[in-house]
């Protein structure tokens, strides 16, 4: 979730996609109250979720609440016992209308560039019909894809059937030494040509040298890039000014204050509260 009530939700699971290489492969983790469980790797179930039913996935895929005992306690006193069953995206929205303060839902769509011909028009319908169904101005929806062949079919087709869906090109770092940083800017990638998108989002490097010398210095040029947009949308960028920047997944408290003070427009992370308590500070 984000400092200002935005909510990123990861509609599909991939077993081979490298933004989720720390639960796949078992890396330590950081201190989250739930974490996925997915089946270790040489199971028969460890396969991408296209590939199972609904009962399938349910059943070998989960969340595991490593929260202390005591915190569980106190919480479901205050608001009643956590349903770890992981929902469809109809169970999603249904739930998500009652939720006060949500302002924005960010889905996260992972889906391999091979199934875009079968499946990505079949998604931005639903994703369209749910979004029309609710309570006007209850909360916007932003699409987050990180491969340019899925998003360029979802795009066409909202573009073409006017759903106005609002997109962004998810960026993600590579593993290793990144020796041009700039080359993997989200509002670079958000103006471009075969998209222009109103949203902009890139990933914190995961494991390469000196990530967050990395990852500032890209936040850096894309603030700078975002506010040249938008001064111009017509000029650069087709009209369409970037609405957002989000910078994703931030749990370090320092580099909250940091891009808090740079003014990106959110950040996700997995310590809300702690998120929350450092905007607030900002007022932001």
């Amino acid at each position: 979730m984000t400092s200002d009530g935005h909510l990123i939700l990861w509609h599909d699971w991939d077993p081979d996609s490298l933004i989720s290489v720390t639960r796949q492969i078992e890396l330590p983790q950081t201190d989250n109250a739930f974490k996925p469980h997915v089946p270790k790797l040489g199971d028969s179930w460890r396969r991408p979720s296209i590939e199972l039913t609904l009962d399938e996935f349910r059943g070998h895929y989960s969340y595991q609440d490593e929260r202390d005992a005591a915190d569980a306690i106190r919480w479901g006193i205050s608001h009643g016992p956590v349903d770890l069953t992981i929902p469809t995206l109809p169970e999603f929205f249904a739930a998500a209308v009652g939720w006060e303060g949500l302002r924005t839902v960010y889905l996260d769509v992972k889906m391999p560039a091979t199934s875009a011909g079968d499946h990505a028009v079949n998604m931005v319908d639903q994703i369209h019909t749910l979004a029309s169904h609710m309570p006007r101005d209850r909360f916007a929806v932003v699409v987050m894809v990180p491969d340019s062949v899925v998003l360029q079919a979802m795009k066409a087709r909202s573009d073409q059937l006017g759903y106005g869906l609002v997109f962004t090109w998810d960026v993600e770092f590579p593993a290793g030494v990144i020796l041009r940083p700039l080359k993997y800017s989200a509002v670079d990638h958000a103006t471009s040509s075969m998209f222009h998108n109103a949203a902009a989002s890139v990933g914190r490097p995961v494991a390469a040298l000196f990530p967050w010398r990395v990852y500032r210095r890209t936040i850096e040029h894309d603030i700078g890039r975002r506010n040249e947009v938008n001064a111009n949308p017509g000029a650069k960028n087709a009209g369409v000014r970037i609405g957002s920047l989000v910078a994703w997944t931030i749990n370090e408290r320092d580099e909250m204050e940091c891009l808090v003070r740079m003014g990106v427009s959110g950040v996700i992370t997995d310590k809300i509260a702690e998120l929350a308590a450092v905007a607030g500070t900002a007022g932001r």
